[in-house]
């Protein structure tokens, strides 16, 4: 008798989280990418400018991390509606803390993570929240790029020499490419998450 009720508010249960997942998203990724393709088109008209090259690789990290973020954000909710059981580490991952004992008190600390193993985590996660699992090809060179890319950053974050603020061609090929396959990979994972959602199968 209250079959069609309660399927009625399980659809609406995730369109309502589905809204509001697309809206950060797309907000944030509007945001974001406005700033990398400006400092991209500033760099094009200024090759050689040391200050956009590092600008470029800035923007790009920022991207990457604002988008993981988001999906590890959205990944609790999501696997409560799926009723997924995550896992002690899923949430280790999820909330970037673990908690541990120290004197017989439970304390939260900061679970900080490798930026590879937090690419890799972040998008198993937010998979298994949607109760799927599918491959990432992390053996490719984009994927290599993109590791590359982040050691980069930290290099300009952390100088120890003024060499290290310097980025050459090659370098920046490495963040292109490495900023390519991360959107290229993520627009994937989303695509293949949304299909789980219930609207999806009667398309």
């Amino acid at each position: 008798m209250n079959q069609i009720p309660d399927e009625c508010r399980r659809l609406e249960k995730a369109v309502n989280i589905y809204n509001r997942h697309k809206v950060l998203v797309t907000s944030t990724t509007r945001i974001l990418n406005y700033d990398l393709g400006f400092a991209k088109e500033q760099w094009q008209q200024h090759p050689t400018s040391q200050f956009w090259r590092r600008t470029v690789v800035r923007c790009t990290c920022a991207f990457v991390e604002g988008l993981l973020g988001l999906l590890k954000r959205f990944s609790q909710q999501t696997a409560e509606y799926f009723d997924v059981e995550l896992s002690k580490e899923d949430i280790e991952v999820i909330t970037e803390s673990r908690e541990c004992v120290e004197n017989g008190l439970t304390r939260t600390k900061p679970a900080y993570m490798q930026f590879r193993d937090n690419v890799k985590k972040t998008f198993a996660v937010y998979a298994k929240a949607h109760g799927i699992f599918f491959n990432i090809d992390y053996g490719c060179s984009g994927y290599k790029d993109l590791l590359d890319t982040f050691e980069l950053r930290h290099r300009l974050m952390h100088p120890k020499d003024q060499s290290d603020l310097e980025v050459n061609d090659k370098a920046m090929g490495k963040v292109v490419q490495g900023g390519d396959w991360f959107h290229r990979t993520l627009d994937d994972v989303l695509q293949k998450c949304e299909a789980r959602m219930p609207w999806a199968s009667q398309e």
